[in-house]
């Protein structure tokens, strides 16, 4: 899907060592596709910058390099701690993430460059879980949730980027639970959790 036309933005471009702010003008066109397409489109020519959902290091990640040298941009600071950042980055689904340039870079890998002003490589996380209806009996939730627990580690093994998607942490901050987001534990899968030594904050409770 094109947006109506081409348009010129004046985008904040911030670069390590110039000590400053320059701006750059570019005509953009907007282009809609899927995720496994944004890839591809990077890949064959059509596209020059893709936004897309991505592990460390993870396959969307792997075939975009595949088109040779690739930059990975961070969310500026500025904006992503203002008011508006934050209520954007936090609404239900999603959460404010970050992680050292370092840790990216090195998963990532030489054919990458991560564009940062600090040390510091911000974007937005999409979180998930997996949901049962509330009237599901609490010892079929509670079950279910410790094979899942008992499963932890096995779940990160499964792949490189595995071990980055945060299994099993109940954090407000990392998970999106509380806030806005109005999902809210199973009792027995509370039970499971707190079982198994895991703090559930009060917000998530049922």
């Amino acid at each position: 899907m094109h947006l109506p036309g081409p348009w010129t933005q004046r985008i904040p471009l911030h670069v390590n060592g110039l000590g400053g702010e320059a701006l750059w003008k570019f005509r953009l066109e907007s282009v809609t596709v899927s995720w496994n397409q944004a890839a591809s489109a990077i890949i064959d020519g059509p596209a020059d910058v893709a936004v897309i959902p991505a592990m460390f290091p993870g396959p969307r990640v792997t075939r975009a390099g595949a088109a040779g040298a690739m930059s990975i941009y961070s969310l500026p600071k500025g904006i992503f701690e203002s008011e508006a950042g934050q209520k954007l980055l936090n609404k239900p689904g999603s959460t404010a993430f970050s992680m050292p340039v370092a840790e990216l870079q090195a998963s990532l890998g030489d054919g990458w460059t991560v564009v940062s002003e600090d040390d510091t490589f911000r974007a937005m996380s999409v979180v998930g879980g997996d949901f049962v209806n509330k009237s599901m009996d609490e010892e079929v939730a509670c079950q279910l949730t410790k094979a899942h627990i008992e499963n932890l580690e096995g779940h990160k093994a499964l792949a490189p980027f595995m071990g980055s998607l945060n299994f099993g942490v109940l954090d407000p901050a990392i998970s999106g639970l509380c806030g806005p987001n109005p999902v809210r534990f199973h009792a027995g899968a509370v039970r499971a959790w707190e079982e198994a030594g895991h703090a559930v904050p009060d917000c998530a409770k049922p």
